[in-house]
């Protein structure tokens, strides 16, 4: 980072001190190193707040497959259960087709007696 890239990321106040020809240099490198160990200060919180950022993220991401993997469960039991409701139904039509048919020929025998 060149020295006018840093002044344009420091305070007014701490450029204007840097830029003071009456302010020593021993002062303006302890202004310089105050400055510096701000910087670091916020990018260590920038650090934090990616890291905090990411393991939500995953966190996020690993949910979403838990609940990707339940929604493929209840949409195979869905497809079970329609295929015993099919199978439910078809066995009430021939169990009344077998009855009405027990009927006919009850039916039919009564006549013949």
């Amino acid at each position: 980072m060149s020295c006018t890239e840093f002044l344009l990321h420091t305070d007014k106040r701490t450029r204007t001190l840097l830029q003071d020809p009456k302010v020593s240099l021993k002062a303006k490198c302890e202004i310089l190193t105050s400055s510096l160990d701000k910087q670091c200060d916020e990018i260590k919180g920038l650090e934090k707040v990616k890291s905090d950022a990411k393991k939500q993220m995953e966190d996020q991401n690993m949910m979403l497959t838990q609940q990707s993997d339940q929604l493929r469960c209840l949409h195979e039991e869905k497809q079970i259960a329609q295929k015993l409701v099919e199978k439910f139904q078809n066995n009430m039509a021939e169990l009344e087709n077998t009855v009405s048919t027990l009927k006919e020929k009850s039916g039919s025998k009564s006549q013949l007696r």
